[in-house]
């Protein structure tokens, strides 16, 4: 982490990627795995006076099998700051994941990345086709 600006409300954030035709394959397996660090990042989040920052993803993607878990890991790590349960009733089945979490305890002013994350305890990949994330101060 590195000092910056302090933020006082607002976005502090935002990244989005179409996939297009080329949709990104996440790891299949328990282990959380960042999904792309390239595009699928919030870079350069300035932690607010309060500390706390509010990370909101949504996400258009399809599995072949059922379940897996999104969620944001501080860069290098491979422990959620936040999770949600995408589960897919049938397979091959597109579905909409919309999550949000409130990431407490950050240091003000320094500046942090997060990285878009998935598991699944079921050994099944998901294929990402959009996404739109932010990082407000919260």
């Amino acid at each position: 982490s590195s000092g910056g600006t302090v933020s006082s409300g607002g976005v502090l954030k935002t990244a989005n990627h179409n996939y297009g035709a080329s949709p990104i394959a996440t790891t299949s397996g328990a282990t959380v795995t960042a999904i792309d660090t390239t595009n699928a990042i919030l870079a350069g989040v300035v932690a607010p006076a309060s500390g706390n920052v509010l990370l909101r993803a949504y996400i258009v993607t399809g599995v072949a099998a059922a379940g897996g878990n999104f969620g944001f890991v501080l860069h290098g790590n491979t422990t959620y700051v936040g999770l949600v349960n995408a589960t897919y009733p049938n397979a091959n089945t597109s579905v909409v994941v919309t999550y949000e979490t409130v990431v407490t305890g950050l240091t003000p002013g320094n500046s942090y990345q997060f990285d878009l994350a998935y598991s699944s305890g079921f050994s099944a990949a998901s294929q990402l086709a959009l996404i739109n994330l932010s990082a407000m101060a919260a």
